[in-house]
């Protein structure tokens, strides 16, 4: 390997970051996919092939050459992109890492855990949620909270910070009386 060149974990390291995952998020889901391996091949009922190290499914994704899905320059940041677009949808790491799996963002969460717990020993540490690329900068809801209570709650912080840079701290007498207390 070349000076130049980054390995497997700094490409998915890399890619994730990118792409507004959590650390270790990708390469946890890596390992569970494919353990490292851009040749893995899984063949399905029905005929389906799941490819490299991503392992992108050959009929979910007939635009993804096999060329292209056993190259890991390709699939390591084609995984991360898909991953993000899917969190965002579904509301969640869990119900992202759910669809890349079933295509549903809700289900079995036996291999969202899978991916959970590979992701631990790549420094993820949990984040329910991410800031996307191209999210517009606002982060998704964590998990178990609706999209309406996190909004109400950051409503909420933002007056609350509002109102402690109006007033500097006073007591509720110091204001009225404009003054500070004795």
């Amino acid at each position: 390997m070349g000076p130049t060149q980054l390995t497997l974990l700094e490409q998915a390291q890399l890619a994730g970051s990118a792409e507004g995952l959590p650390i270790g998020l990708l390469p946890g889901q890596i390992e569970v996919e494919s353990r490292w391996n851009p040749n893995a091949a899984g063949h399905n009922k029905g005929g389906s092939v799941d490819r490299g190290i991503a392992q992108i499914n050959s009929v979910a994704h007939p635009e993804i050459t096999d060329a292209q899905a056993y190259d890991p320059a390709f699939a390591i940041p084609w995984m991360a992109k898909e991953m993000a677009g899917l969190i965002a949808r579904c509301g969640s790491v869990v119900g992202g890492l759910e669809a890349y799996n079933s295509g549903r963002c809700s289900g079995d969460t036996g291999y969202a855990s899978a991916v959970l717990a590979a992701a631990k020993r790549y420094g993820y540490q949990g984040q329910p949620y991410l800031v996307a690329k191209g999210a517009g900068g606002s982060a998704q809801a964590p998990v178990g909270i609706s999209a309406s209570a996190y909004s109400l709650a950051l409503i909420f912080l933002s007056v609350g910070l509002l109102v402690l840079i109006l007033f500097g701290g006073r007591s509720r007498r110091e204001v009225a009386e404009g003054g500070q207390e004795e």
